[in-house]
């Protein structure tokens, strides 16, 4: 499954593909990355933590794991925020462009 991380380029992917974004973070600080989507073009699939390094309090990337339903353009829009605060501490979007099913 291919992994994108840089918001300034265009995710191209096909209907029926999954894909998945990397964002650095550490949620031992409480702040965790929050995607909103428009959910007829993306299906939320999954999300987990890679740490980079061994032991508690490391920090690593998030992975949020999407699959594409229908043809078109969408924007993930990513936060990376403490669920109980409204502040963001940084904003993120990647905007995604969805190609017809081949065959």
């Amino acid at each position: 499954m291919e992994r994108f991380d840089d918001p300034t380029q265009v995710i191209h992917v096909g209907v029926g593909q999954s894909f998945a974004l990397a964002l650095a973070g550490n949620p031992t600080t409480g702040y965790t990355w929050q995607a909103a989507v428009d959910q007829a073009y993306l299906q939320p699939l999954d999300r987990e933590f890679e740490p980079q390094a061994k032991g508690a309090g490391a920090g690593g990337r998030e992975v949020l794991t999407f699959h594409a339903l229908q043809p078109g353009e969408t924007t993930i829009r990513c936060e990376y925020k403490r669920p109980w605060q409204d502040q963001a501490r940084q904003t993120e979007r990647f905007s995604v462009r969805i190609a017809p099913a081949k065959g």
